[in-house]
């Protein structure tokens, strides 16, 4: 009965996966699939291929984390490790969004958001940012296993930042580090991360 009940369940995973109309799976053969004792594994297996086939969230940050000191070191607000190889085939890639607030002064304050090498700032943002909304996006497309087109923009109050452009090098065989940053180099507190998110194209 427990066995009927694993493959139950495995062909509802299917049956959703092909409802979704995006699946993309792989065949799964050996003799260890045909063993009682490994049903969970190949299920576990079978639901990983479907994840990453599939198009989707992979992380919603929602607790607002601002900068802890004054430092002109770049500290990580929000992340997310990007598995090694949920990236493919050419064309899969992800969608990273990332907002939040700044403190109100004059006080300089950056914010970043990266996709391992590739990065996006608030930088050149003039006049600096006081008592101002943020907003920064990547992304980023597999053209090959160590190559990537990455594409940026993002808005500071009410000002546009400058279109972002990259030829990505991060090696997909490998996880990537997603993050989110900020830089206060007078006060902490002064930059604020209030969300992120990790969006999976496929």
């Amino acid at each position: 009965m427990k066995i009927k009940g694993f493959l139950a369940g495995a062909a509802a995973v299917v049956f959703a996966a092909g409802v979704a109309g995006a699946a993309n799976l792989s065949i799964l053969s050996g003799s260890q699939y045909s063993e009682p004792s490994q049903i969970l594994a190949t299920v576990n297996t079978l639901i990983q291929n479907i994840n990453f086939g599939v198009s989707g969230r992979l992380m919603a940050g929602l607790t607002a984390t601002g900068t802890t000191s004054a430092t002109t070191v770049d500290q990580t607000l929000m992340s997310y490790t990007l598995p090694a190889s949920q990236l493919a085939n050419p064309g899969d890639g992800v969608r990273v969004v990332c907002w939040g607030a700044t403190a109100s002064n004059s006080n300089a304050k950056t914010a970043k958001l990266n996709f391992g090498n590739s990065q996006i700032t608030t930088a050149n943002a003039s006049p600096t940012p006081n008592n101002s909304k943020w907003r920064l996006e990547l992304v980023v497309l597999r053209s090959g296993a160590a190559t990537q087109t990455v594409m940026g923009n993002g808005m500071i109050l009410a000002a546009p930042i400058s279109i972002y452009t990259n030829a990505g090098t991060d090696a997909l065989t490998s996880s990537v580090a997603i993050t989110c940053q900020g830089n206060t180099p007078t006060a902490s507190q002064d930059l604020t991360a209030q969300g992120m998110l990790v969006e999976q194209i496929k």
